[in-house]
């Protein structure tokens, strides 16, 4: 690769406040790696995985409660096919079940969580088994300015902690950037 800055100019992100862009900073080019995108919402715009699959070969499960370009998910499976779509209530999943039948690794290149109301993500941040599974990277949206956002920080970064996890920042008081403190960059 001739140069890294210039390759990452011509890649198509598409997430809407950079969470791809900072994943990749911190994974590198990866190949072939895996997600699970909690609050998915569209295949294509405003995806925090769609770079992921299109560019670098990703597989993964994209969870939403809302079908938001209808068709029952076909869209999802013409455009993102190495994505399960799940249309489901995040908060009604047995996640440990759903990783286990789409034969997702015990470590997981990238969690995105963005669910509505953020009350919700918090919800189902504490679904996630955190005991059986971990996630090299995860955006977690906590929308810090909205009501209740001081508490949602608070709770999920302790949360967090437990399971050995790094904060490395928030992103524009609205998701938290997490580390594993088991991750090392090839």
């Amino acid at each position: 690769m001739q140069n890294l800055d210039s390759y990452i100019s011509h890649l198509n992100f598409k997430a809407q406040i950079g969470q791809d862009k900072i994943v990749l900073d911190i994974l590198g080019p990866k190949y072939n790696g895996t997600f699970v995108d909690i609050g998915c919402s569209e295949p294509l715009s405003i995806s925090n995985t769609f770079l992921f699959e299109a560019t670098f070969n990703w597989t993964g499960i994209g969870v939403d409660i809302q079908d938001y370009v209808g068709g029952g998910g076909e869209t999802w499976k013409s455009h993102r096919p190495q994505t399960k779509h799940v249309l489901a209530d995040a908060l009604a999943i047995d996640y440990a079940k759903l990783f286990e039948e789409n034969n997702m690794p015990e470590t997981i290149d990238y969690l995105s969580l963005d669910l509505e109301p953020p009350d919700l993500t918090l919800e189902c941040l504490m679904k996630i088994p955190f005991d059986k599974y971990k996630f090299n990277v995860i955006t977690f949206e906590t929308d810090e300015y909205r009501e209740g956002g001081q508490r949602r920080v608070d709770v999920s970064r302790s949360h967090m902690e437990k399971y050995d996890y790094k904060l490395l920042g928030c992103i524009n008081r609205q998701d938290d950037v997490y580390v594993h403190n088991s991750f090392k960059k090839a």
